[in-house]
């Protein structure tokens, strides 16, 4: 024990020294701050919200507005520029704009009609840390009797670059230091492995650093959340790792420890962007509010779409998340936090499904790396689309449980267990009604039909259990719309009589075409490297020459892809809905994206257990992925 602690105290101080070095070098090339007001920037005050207007994003001030930068390294002069206009209707004089530092007037500018730059120096104050920088236009204007707003000027962007070697601010080195010293200290406690650790602390840092230099977040506030959200990661690493151990009675093997050190390591990168405060809202506001909606007792409702139509829209979410609101009145955050924990929860079981049933831990292990660089749920959780990932994980955790569990004649709580897990997820979002009973359909069909006497039973069982949640969700919930239903039935009518009385329609893109573009967008959500490894995995899995419970499953996966793409190709759809024709076959990618992780988790195995070119290959071909996963995490906060 004392060991594992002197390990844990040297790991920690080394994390801590490699969390503050990164944060140096990476604002010693950005050191610049940089707000494009195309969402609410932090550090500034008397501004509007961010509004639209075309392809211009913009923010009104009022009467008064300010950028204040605590910390900021005021041994050197830095050149800060506004970039606004006065943007008055006709008749209106343009405002006169004062622009002051620390208090004191330093520039009086005249707006115009059009955008122009203003270009301020912030001369140095050595033994001073930090800035604020004001507007006060004279006159403001009030739009109209029904906007009562005091507008200034409107404002494109605020910028700030020093003229010199600027130092990261103290409190931003401090709170990175702790963030990547406790998660470092986590993975050696954990026993994760010298490799891993070391790698481990050095990627965390790195990407930590990028989101403190991204969008003035190393000022803000945003850093304590950092330093606690590491600290919290750490400590249930270690105790799920401990508690796990305690309960076998035996140590986890290192790449178990492995698998659980990079899913925790992952799950704070992800969470430190989600959080960020460049991270755009998108829809986490509104998941909030359906929150507030379920907690208040709000259970049945729809979600408006265009022409009329309302749709069910699946709870499963917010009765999931609705326990934890007591530890927070921050729902938008905390539904962000739900589902990027359960997604690395569904990834996890990852592990445990390969190791299982082949027993080859490498394998396993790169399915939990694997799992975390597939593009396409950044892209969803991105984008907030927070009950679809949710819906996901659930139908995930699902599968693997139908996959691993004996479900016997007389496993009565496991059928139990099986049924209200895929009710979860049915009523999680409606796709994934479709796409998990699918799966879960051919499951059981493959496991009767190939799985032989001893796969009967629990052929059965998954169906039995599919069957009684499909039941259960139209009971409990989507039978509660029989409204909406009608709607869509009418648009229907309404549609079609306006298109026979229309021209012609441009025709839908000939079947081979739709297919081509299927293939395309499967390839643009899974990756091209993990597809590549996937099909080396693919040529391992047909010489190995198994039938066994999990490769029915992943045939279960494959049986489930063709066929809903097959639809989603085959059906012609006028070309004002090809777009959701697009979105049908990235869900559909979505749902069965695990099955290509597996595979190429084993094809991964195989060429690093090979000569020096297949070892050199994997590690290239990870590397890719790596990069493409981390150009699709940064764009949550640029």
């Amino acid at each position: 024990m004392r060991r594992l602690i002197r390990r844990g105290l040297a790991t920690a101080i080394a994390g801590a020294a490699i969390g503050a070095a990164s944060l140096t070098l990476a604002h010693a090339r950005h050191p610049q701050l940089t707000f494009e007001f195309d969402r609410d920037p932090p550090l500034v005050s008397g501004f509007y919200p961010v509004e639209r207007a075309g392809d211009e994003t913009f923010a009104w001030t009022r009467g008064r507005a300010s950028l204040t930068i605590p910390g900021l390294d005021r041994r050197l002069a830095w050149a800060c520029a506004i970039r606004l206009r006065g943007a008055r209707p006709d008749g209106i004089p343009q405002p006169a704009v004062v622009i002051a530092i620390d208090g004191v007037v330093v520039q009086r500018h005249a707006a115009t009609p059009d955008y122009s730059d203003i270009t301020i120096t912030v001369p140095a104050r050595r033994g001073r840390a930090g800035l604020d920088v004001s507007l006060t236009v004279d006159p403001p204007f009030v739009p109209s009797a029904s906007d009562r707003r005091q507008l200034g000027v409107q404002v494109d962007r605020l910028s700030c670059e020093p003229l010199g070697a600027a130092r990261p601010p103290v409190g931003a080195l401090m709170h990175a230091s702790i963030a990547s010293g406790a998660l470092a200290a986590a993975l050696a406690v954990s026993r994760a492995g010298m490799w891993a650790t070391v790698l481990s602390a050095l990627l965390i840092a790195v990407w930590q650093s990028a989101a403190l230099v991204t969008g003035g977040a190393a000022y803000s506030a945003y850093t304590s959340v950092a330093a606690w959200l590491a600290a919290a990661t750490a400590i249930v690493l270690v105790v799920t790792v401990r508690l796990t151990e305690w309960r076998l009675g035996a140590p986890l093997p290192t790449s178990a420890r492995f698998a659980a050190g990079f899913s925790a390591a992952v799950t704070y990168v992800k969470l430190a962007a989600l959080l960020h405060p460049s991270k755009a809202i998108i829809d986490a506001v509104f998941h909030g509010h359906r929150l507030d909606w379920v907690l208040d007792g709000r259970l049945y409702f729809t979600q408006p779409l265009p022409d009329g139509v309302a749709f069910p829209y699946a709870i499963g979410l917010y009765l999931f998340a609705a326990p934890w609101s007591l530890l927070t009145d921050n729902h938008a955050a905390l539904l962000r936090v739900v589902v990027t924990v359960a997604e690395t929860l569904s990834g996890v079981l990852l592990y445990v499904l390969i190791a299982r049933a082949w027993g080859d831990r490498l394998a396993a292990a790169l399915a939990v790396v694997l799992f975390h660089l597939v593009p396409l749920p950044y892209a969803v959780i991105g984008n907030a689309n927070q009950t679809n990932a949710f819906g996901q994980s659930a139908a995930l955790v699902t599968i693997v449980s139908a996959a691993m569990w004996p479900l016997g004649r007389t496993h009565y709580g496991q059928l139990a267990a099986l049924t209200l897990l895929a009710l979860l997820a049915f009523l999680s979002h409606v796709s994934t009604v479709s796409l998990l009973a699918g799966i879960l359909a051919a499951m059981a069909a493959l496991y009767w039909w190939k799985g032989g006497a001893s796969l009967r039973i629990p052929a059965a069982s998954i169906l039995i259990a599919t069957t009684i949640a499909a039941l259960l969700s139209v009971v409990l919930y989507y039978g509660h719309f029989g409204d909406a239903y009608r709607t869509l039935a009418r648009v229907r009518s309404d549609q079609a009589a306006a298109e026979s009385a229309a021209p012609a329609p441009r025709p839908a893109a000939p079947v081979h075409v739709r297919a081509v573009r299927s293939l395309v967008i499967t390839a643009s959500d899974i990756g091209l490297p993990i597809l590549g490894l996937a099909a080396i995995g693919l040529m391992r899995l047909r010489a190995a020459r198994r039938l066994d419970r999990m490769t029915l499953t992943l045939g279960a996966f494959a049986v489930a892809y063709v066929v809903f793409a097959a639809f989603g190709t085959v059906v012609p759809v006028s070309p004002r809905y090809e777009r959701y024709a697009a979105e049908f076959v990235g869900r559909v990618d979505l749902a069965t994206y695990p099955a290509a992780v597996i595979v190429a988790a084993l094809g991964g195995a195989w060429l690093l257990r090979g000569h020096v070119a297949a070892r050199v290959t994997a590690v290239a071909l990870f590397a890719v992925a790596a990069a493409a996963a981390t150009r699709a995490w940064y764009s949550w906060i640029t």
